[in-house]
């Protein structure tokens, strides 16, 4: 969040004139009768070119490339935290399952070691009994272990220390959604990442309107006073001509990066697509 503050700030402040420029010179002839000359000049830039509009166009749609990259970061650690809450329940009762079922393990060694004395069950039968006991004991700490990561995980997506003294309540798995019925049109409208990705398109987007009115500049208008013996009267005006530059790299830079951006989308995109696939196959 204090990154937007940043890409509220330009918004804000994007797209103002520029400052105006004083200046002032002043000589003394040395030689001779002549009096001291001075003068002073005021030029200010009139932004007769749209360039400031586009650059208050730019910033909005860099702030709003700002929000959507948060909203995708949440929706980040949402689905994490869902995902890893899963997982912790489903070995919090994969544990519980376990512990029962060494016990009931326990229970049918110490039978087999009594059978096995009373000569009612070969030795070798009464050892396997033994083997399969040690066994389930192994599942049974190795689910703890694991119900244990997965309870450290969601605590440290909550951004919480391992030692918190919270209760985590474990939850059915949830039913299976739907098949949309255009999954293409739902992750266009829905998908955060794709919103991000279409978000910097239109960044780029607008850099390339603004490389495009660098080429005609603005107007520079000045006017001033001047004492040269007599009262003067100063006023120019200046506009750069675009014939040799024309900001055409700034341009064509411009415009690479647009389809950059386009690229990059259309591949995320078939990429999601795919992955809506295999999701709903698994």
């Amino acid at each position: 969040l204090p990154a937007t503050g940043v890409f509220a700030a330009g918004r804000e402040h994007a797209g103002r004139w520029q400052d105006p420029v004083f200046g002032f010179d002043a000589e003394e002839v040395l030689s001779g009768d002549a009096d001291s000359l001075f003068g002073f000049t005021v030029e200010w830039t009139l932004p007769v070119s749209g360039r400031l509009a586009v650059e208050r166009d730019r910033a909005s749609a860099v702030h709003d490339a700002a929000l959507a990259r948060i909203a995708a970061a949440e929706w980040r650690v949402r689905a994490e935290v869902r995902r890893a809450w899963i997982r912790w329940s489903t070995a919090r009762e994969r544990a519980e399952l376990l512990e029962r079922f060494a016990a009931e393990s326990a229970e049918l060694d110490a039978l087999g070691g009594r059978l096995s004395d009373a000569g009612a069950l070969p030795r070798a039968a009464a050892r396997l009994l033994r083997v399969d006991r040690h066994q389930r004991d192994v599942e049974r700490i190795e689910a703890e272990a694991a119900a244990d990561e997965a309870r450290l995980e969601i605590l440290g997506l909550l951004g919480l220390a391992p030692d918190a003294a919270i209760e985590l309540v474990p939850s059915p798995l949830p039913p299976s959604p739907p098949e949309p019925a255009d999954p293409e049109s739902r992750l266009i409208e829905a998908n955060p990442g794709l919103a991000v990705l279409r978000a910097e398109h239109a960044v780029a987007e607008q850099q390339v309107r603004l490389a495009i009115r660098g080429q005609y500049p603005d107007l520079t208008v000045g006017t001033g006073y001047a004492n040269e013996g007599d009262d003067r009267l100063r006023l120019g005006v200046s506009l750069p001509v675009p014939i040799f530059d024309g900001n055409q790299r700034a341009i064509a830079e411009a415009v690479a990066e647009r389809r950059r951006t386009r690229a990059t989308a259309e591949a995320e995109f078939e990429r999601l697509l795919l992955e809506h696939d295999l999701a709903h196959r698994r």
